[in-house]
């Protein structure tokens, strides 16, 4: 009789779970100056990230954007790139850390195709809008500069709105209920609209006093986005987490 030896092999897989994530800090973090219109005016800016699980050796590139919200997304108007070679770990001062940025050049602004003309502007950032980095959260590197909304009015220039709008929302993340608040705005009775990632509206209510207390009910635990709304226009979206 033959003997059989069985072999039993154990293979062990390790899985990097902690892929990078380049984070953004404009909110809380960003400051911006404005220089008034001249031939070479330009917009000054500057604004903070953080890089974690890295570092990132190869180029990414970080797109300028004009929008009518505070909500900066790859459907807003590029007005600008800039490409960063490599980064650490930890926070990062933009230009400071990554040389000299490309100048807002007011008269290139107001001639660039697509650039509306006497409506309110927000200018912003996604760091990594080619999606060149694999990243373990993609929904996090868009975000408005902290500086006033501008106007371009005609081919004279750009006018700065110092009332900036605001929503402060506490706590967040929220387990059960939060209070909302907003300032910035001359009527404080608006409507507040919270979306869940598949863009399903699941909250809504009109002609809200604030400070207002919301209660979560018996909605999941997840990222959604609040809205406010001003006679049928989003103002202000804020990112909120429920858990």
């Amino acid at each position: 009789m033959k003997k059989f030896t069985l072999l039993f092999a154990i293979i062990v897989c390790t899985i990097n779970l902690s892929a990078v994530d380049i984070v953004e800090h404009f909110s809380t973090q960003s400051t911006g100056h404005y220089y008034p219109y001249t031939e070479n005016g330009t917009f000054t800016i500057q604004f903070d990230f953080e890089l974690q699980n890295g570092p990132i050796n190869h180029n990414f590139t970080v797109g300028f954007y004009l929008s009518n919200d505070l909500v900066i997304e790859p459907t807003d108007i590029l007005i600008d790139t800039f490409s960063i070679n490599s980064m650490n770990n930890g926070s990062s001062s933009f230009p400071d850390q990554f040389g000299q940025m490309s100048p807002y050049r007011i008269k290139q602004m107001l001639l660039k195709s697509g650039v509306p003309h006497n409506t309110t502007l927000f200018l912003g950032v996604i760091l990594d809008y080619q999606n060149e980095i694999s990243e373990s959260d993609e929904t996090n590197n868009g975000g408005f500069i902290n500086m006033p909304p501008t106007s371009i009015t005609g081919n004279v220039g750009i006018n700065v709105f110092y009332r900036i709008r605001s929503i402060d929302i506490r706590p967040n993340p929220i387990l059960n209920k939060a209070i909302i608040d907003v300032s910035g705005f001359t009527d404080n009775t608006l409507t507040i609209k919270i979306m869940d990632v598949c863009g399903k509206i699941v909250f809504e209510k009109n002609d809200i006093q604030f400070p207002f207390v919301w209660d979560r009910a018996n909605l999941n635990d997840g990222l959604y986005l609040i809205m406010i709304f001003d006679n049928d226009q989003a103002i202000i979206r804020k990112k909120i987490v429920l858990n």
